[in-house]
């Protein structure tokens, strides 16, 4: 397994892997895992269903040289049912029609395979995620498979309701425990009550200032833009191979 060939994966003794999908567009008709997919983040002069393929991928974390780096450690092609259903070309290898996983599943499949590997084994397991992922239908099977071992770091939807923990039970009271607390309220409202503690951070990687981050219940999507301050200019990200980041770990092949 090429996971046993990274030195030291650890981060303050955890595994931080990042959880997400992505897509690639294609070209080509006929080529695996293709489909018209929608494209959240499509610009005004881009197609927002083009011909793509649809990824589900968790990487591996990783500081090398003062720099985060991004390990690919597996991934998943994600097609939808009714293009498995149609037994269109594109949802078949060799001939035989690949069966349907939802993207919860995918991911929480290649967790607990992460999570049971022998070079994993033994270390806490921090995914991060954005709010699609971080809900219960990925956590409560990961959970159940390796316990409190895994953690879940995502951003709370605005819709999501919080609750205090239960009060402990009271000597001969009747009825089943109390499953939650007292009502906190939603995760926008919550956030108004702490708007004010908005400050600046620094950069870890180029060490300039950014922007105040305005509003904690932001969507994922402005993020950038409010970290961003509007007088620096930003160079593209740069796309890590994996080739690439296995070198950087001190890997020859």
């Amino acid at each position: 397994m090429i996971w046993e060939l990274i030195p030291s994966p650890e981060t303050d003794g955890r595994i931080l892997v990042a959880l997400d999908d992505s897509i690639i567009t294609k070209v080509g008709k006929n080529i695996f895992g293709c489909e018209a997919i929608f494209d959240h983040a499509a610009k005004s002069n881009q197609s927002k269903y083009p011909w793509a393929q649809n990824i589900v991928s968790v990487r591996l974390l990783k500081q090398v040289k003062g720099r985060w780096a991004c390990l690919f450690l597996d991934f998943r092609f994600y097609l939808p049912l009714k293009t498995i259903q149609a037994k269109k070309e594109t949802a078949t290898i060799i001939g035989d029609v690949v069966p349907f996983q939802t993207k919860m599943a995918q991911a929480a499949q290649m967790l607990i395979a992460i999570a049971i590997a022998e070079h994993f084994s033994t270390a806490p397991i921090l995914t991060v995620t954005d709010s699609w992922f971080g809900n219960n239908g990925l956590w409560k099977p990961v959970y159940k498979a390796i316990g409190s071992r895994f953690n879940i770091l995502s951003r709370l939807r605005c819709n999501n309701v919080l609750y205090d923990r239960p009060e402990k039970r009271k000597p001969k009271q009747r009825g089943r425990n109390k499953k939650y607390g007292q009502r906190l309220g939603a995760a926008t409202d919550m956030a108004k009550t702490v708007q004010q503690q908005a400050r600046h951070a620094t950069s870890r990687n180029s060490g300039t200032p950014v922007a105040v981050i305005r509003s904690p219940t932001q969507r994922i999507g402005d993020a950038p833009a409010a970290l961003r301050p509007p007088q620096t200019e930003h160079k593209a990200a740069q796309s890590w191979l994996p080739q690439m980041a296995l070198r950087l770990f001190g890997i020859k092949f």
